[in-house]
């Protein structure tokens, strides 16, 4: 029985040398070598060898950024490249799940215009490797798709561009979301590598999705990002309020979707739209406010807000109504401006006035010589009982050498009336006419002239 013991151990241990045998001789291809790694790397039970590389590596693709590399082993294994810019490599890319006899990896992340060094290896279920011998691939000098641009979009169409490294066929996948739904090929072909679309009959105020297809050198498809443009919206009052309304403001405040400009048209509503006045500022936003001036206390007046955005396009509110209470403030006076001027006919000295007031008003102006007493000044103009925001009269003759104090007078439609501040101006002393210095400067040099004036 012990000899039969120890007979059985002498065959296995000759048994487990002479696989192991076997198996360093199959480490002399010159197509492959085994790493010794994992559970079946290192049983020497199995004679099988490690796959073979029976054709390949090949790379059937290549971009700036990217390469696809195939080959075929003899036996199903799964498929990995190691790569980098030398033999000693550093990334690997690949799959251990599918095991298959043609292998395919795509390669990305590499950079344009750079040469790399690769080895392709295929580890079978045993988890034995086969590997290449090292080889080297360069990346283009160009993205195949760049300088996708989407310009003049309006309400319903773009225009879209773009560059392809080389002379090449591409289209365009556009629609609402990712998948897309529209295909619209290149009317140029491949005669250029400069590239234009227009997109039409789009719908205004909608967000699109779009991506450019190309082919790279090799005859390959490349596809661009995925890119976002939204189409102009019609101008379109999102709300509005009236604010405070008096005897002759009203205050207005509205929103747009887009920046346009801020208007109102307004018109009594006893009269036609074609009498209406429009007050409003030319300035692009979104955000509106707006007093209306000039209006009459007690009265019910119509209005539109109309605007228009940077490409023409018009906004146009329905009418709209308000209604002013009785008219108990007098006009504001602003923007008091003076200047003393001389009437060209005889020399008169006069005083210019202009002002404005926020509401139709007439004008006149009370002046005195010297300070007023008790607010009470002694001369006034004529009145003008013409209503009006910009005024202007005229006060002459004046005095040379002369402190004069003055103030504005205005009244509106409602018999309000308001007064400015006190306001002095000091006029000039008046000019010698030519006559009268050639005159002074005989009397000085012929004392007698004196004599014969007198």
């Amino acid at each position: 029985m012990k000899n039969t013991i120890i007979s059985l151990s002498l065959f296995l241990l000759t048994l487990t040398f002479g696989v192991s045998n076997v198996s360093a001789q199959s480490l002399l291809s010159p197509n492959f070598e085994i790493d010794a790694l994992g559970f079946f790397a290192s049983d020497t039970s199995s004679d099988f060898p490690p796959p073979a590389i029976i054709s390949g590596p090949t790379v059937v693709s290549i971009t700036a950024t990217s390469a696809i590399i195939e080959w075929t082993t003899d036996v199903n294994g799964n498929s990995f490249v190691m790569y980098g810019l030398d033999d000693s490599y550093g990334y690997e890319s690949g799959q251990s799940e599918e095991l298959v006899k043609f292998h395919t990896v795509k390669v990305i992340g590499l950079s344009p215009n750079k040469t790399y060094h690769y080895q392709v290896k295929s580890a079978d279920i045993q988890g034995k490797y086969g590997r290449s011998t090292d080889q080297v691939l360069t990346t283009t000098n160009a993205i195949p798709i760049s300088e996708v641009s989407i310009n003049e979009i309006t309400l319903n169409s773009a225009i879209v561009t773009w560059k392809t490294a080389s002379v090449v066929s591409s289209y365009l996948h556009y629609g609402l979301t990712t998948p897309y739904t529209e295909t619209v090929s290149d009317s140029s072909g491949s005669s250029t590598t400069n590239h234009a679309i227009r997109l039409s009959d789009l719908s205004q105020g909608t967000t699109y999705h779009l991506q450019v297809i190309g082919q790279d050198t090799v005859g390959q498809d490349v596809y661009s990002d995925d890119y976002i443009f939204s189409t102009l919206s019609l101008p379109i009052i999102l709300r509005y309020s009236i604010g405070s309304v008096n005897g002759n403001t009203a205050e207005i405040s509205w929103e747009t979707n887009v920046a346009v400009d801020s208007f109102i048209s307004f018109w009594k509503s006893t009269e036609d739209e074609k009498t209406a006045q429009t007050q409003g500022s030319p300035e692009l936003v979104k955000s509106h406010h707006l007093v209306l001036k000039g209006l009459e206390g007690k009265s019910e007046y119509k209005f539109r807000i109309v605007g228009r955005d940077i490409y023409g396009n018009n906004l146009r509110s329905e009418i709209l109504t308000f209604r002013t209470p009785d008219d108990v403030s007098p006009p504001v006076i602003t923007e008091i401006k003076s200047e003393i001027s001389s009437n060209s006919k005889d020399d008169r000295l006069q005083l210019v006035v202009s002002w404005n007031t926020d509401e139709p008003a007439n004008s006149q102006i009370e002046y005195n010589i010297g300070p007023s007493v008790s607010e009470k000044y002694s001369l006034s103009t004529r009145l003008d009982e013409s209503l009006n925001v910009n005024h202007i009269v005229i006060i002459t003759p004046l005095q040379a050498s002369t402190n004069y104090h003055f103030r504005v007078k205005a009244g509106d439609k409602a018999e309000n009336y308001g007064t400015s501040a006190d306001y002095s101006v000091l006029t000039p002393q008046s000019q010698k006419s030519l006559l009268q210095i050639i005159l002074e400067k005989l009397e000085q040099t012929f004392g007698w002239l004196r004599k014969v004036r007198i």
